[in-house]
């Protein structure tokens, strides 16, 4: 049976996330996450800068040999695997106010 996993991110000044995977334990493949969505809201006009989800490369993606930058959209959804090493950059900005943070919705499909 599968199952997902939901979590929501508001990311202000400095806001940002190491490099890192989403599979929760690599030795458990039963309950392992798959595949990662994250979908991007904020208010309009942008008030920050920074927040790109960058997808570093990886031994199953032949050809890809830098690290790619993927700027946040207002409502946009990004799609790939759990394995996909990825990290997000620091968010800039000077006094934002909480409404004007760079959110997003994260879901993991739960094998």
């Amino acid at each position: 049976m599968r199952r997902y996993e939901l979590n929501i991110a508001a990311f202000g000044e400095g806001g940002h996330f190491r490099t890192h995977i989403d599979i929760n334990d690599k030795s458990i493949v039963q309950n392992m996450r798959v595949v990662t969505a994250v979908y991007y809201f904020f208010s309009e006009p942008k008030q920050f800068e920074g927040g790109e989800l960058i997808m570093y490369p990886a031994a199953f993606l032949p050809g890809l040999d830098e690290p790619v930058a993927l700027s946040p959209e207002n409502n946009s959804l990004v799609v790939f695997s759990s394995v996909a090493p990825h990290s997000v950059a620091p968010v800039r900005s000077s006094n934002l106010a909480f409404k004007d943070y760079r959110f997003s919705v994260n879901c993991w499909l739960i094998n």
